[in-house]
């Protein structure tokens, strides 16, 4: 287990998984745009794409996310790799 395991979504690998633990530094207009994309805590999610803007799976929906918005995603990494055969987009 890690010491510290929260970490930034960008600091995610491409094809890993984390869970949301929180919403970090982000204005509410942010908080409620992300929460309503489904940035909750408790959801996994798997980081597909960093460049040019992370994109992030969360169940069957993609979001691109830019840098400054991703960095406010306080993530639990999961051992686990995502795989895009698993929702076919």
């Amino acid at each position: 287990m890690w010491d510290n395991p929260s970490m930034s979504l960008v600091e995610l690998e491409v094809g890993q998984t984390a869970v949301v633990e929180s919403l970090e530094g982000a204005s509410s207009t942010t908080q409620r745009r992300l929460f309503s994309l489904g940035f909750v805590p408790g959801e996994q999610l798997c980081l597909e794409q960093r460049t040019p803007a992370y994109v992030v799976r969360l169940g069957w929906t993609r979001v691109a996310l830019d840098r400054e918005t991703a960095e406010r995603v306080s993530v639990l990494p999961d051992p686990g790799t995502c795989n895009a055969a698993e929702h076919p987009g």
